[in-house]
C-alpha cells in the first residue's frame, strides 16, 4: 500500500475547568491509516510561536494555508494577517509549477477579506483567509504541482519581498519574492 497522508482538522479550547472546547485549529495527520501523529504531514505551516510566520514587506503576514478538495478541484486557503495598514491593494500570485520548475498554469487574484475589501481597507491585525480552486487548464493533466507564492502590486508591478519565512524558497531570481508550496495535488 503506497503512503498517503491525510489532513483531518479539528479546533479546541481549554476551558477554566481544564476541560477541552472545541474552538481552535489543530492539524493532524495520519500515513495509510495506521500512523498519527500531530503535523506530521501537515501542508500547513506552525502557527505563530512554532515554525513561524512568512511576512511579506512588513505589511502581511502568511500565517498558514491548508489544500483541500471542493467539488472535485483542489483548494487552497491561505491565511493573512495584517501587520500594518497595507499601502494598496495587493494581488496574490499563485503559480503551479511543473516537475521541471517550468510554469504550467497561474491563478492571480486580489487579496480580500470576508467583506470582500481588498487590502488597502484592511485594519492592521486584522486576519483574512483567502480560499481559491488550482485546477489545470483543459491542455494541462492533473497531477503533483509546486505552488510558488508571492504578493505584488499590479499598479506598479512591484512585489513585496519575503523579509522572514521558514517556508522553502526557490534558488533563482524568484528568491526572497516568493514561497513555495510542494507537492501540491491539483485537479
Amino acid at each position: 500500500m503506497e503512503p498517503r497522508c491525510y489532513n483531518l482538522y479539528f479546533t479546541f479550547i481549554q476551558t477554566a475547568k481544564g476541560n477541552l472546547k472545541l474552538n481552535r485549529t489543530v492539524h493532524l495527520c495520519f500515513i495509510a491509516a495506521a500512523f498519527l501523529a500531530l503535523g506530521a504531514c501537515s501542508k500547513s505551516p506552525a502557527p505563530a510561536g512554532g515554525s513561524g510566520p512568512t511576512v511579506f514587506g512588513e505589511e502581511l503576514s502568511l500565517t498558514g494555508y491548508s489544500i483541500g478538495d471542493k467539488n472535485g478541484h483542489t483548494e487552497v486557503e491561505l491565511r493573512w494577517r495584517v501587520l500594518h495598514n497595507p499601502s494598496t491593494d495587493y494581488y496574490v500570485f499563485v503559480h503551479a509549477l511543473d516537475s521541471a520548475g517550468a510554469m504550467a498554469f497561474q491563478g492571480d487574484h486580489p487579496l480580500k477579506n470576508a467583506a470582500r475589501a481588498q487590502t488597502s481597507a484592511w485594519a492592521t491585525g486584522e486576519s483574512v483567509e483567502d480560499r481559491f480552486l488550482v485546477a489545470p487548464p483543459a491542455n494541462r493533466s492533473a497531477g503533483s504541482y509546486t505552488l510558488r507564492i508571492g504578493v505584488w502590486d499590479p499598479k506598479t508591478t512591484k512585489f513585496l519581498k519575503v523579509v522572514q519565512t521558514n517556508l522553502p524558497q526557490p534558488a533563482d531570481g524568484w528568491k526572497g519574492r516568493v514561497v513555495l508550496i510542494e507537492n501540491v495535488e491539483c485537479k
